[in-house]
């Protein structure tokens, strides 16, 4: 294998390597996750909430 071939491997690993760890830990539960909105209504009033 030449050296950049080789570089060229090691760097794939260094960059898919975190991302594949990163994917389990940020799962999401549909029981946990809540999202906010704000809504501003014609008149200026400002609705907040959560789903």
């Amino acid at each position: 294998m030449s050296s950049s071939l080789r570089w060229f491997a090691w760097l794939a690993l260094w960059v898919a390597l975190p991302c594949m760890a990163q994917q389990k830990l940020h799962s999401i539960d549909p029981v946990q996750s809540r999202f906010g909105f704000e809504i501003r209504t014609r008149f200026g009033m400002k609705i907040e909430g959560f789903f």
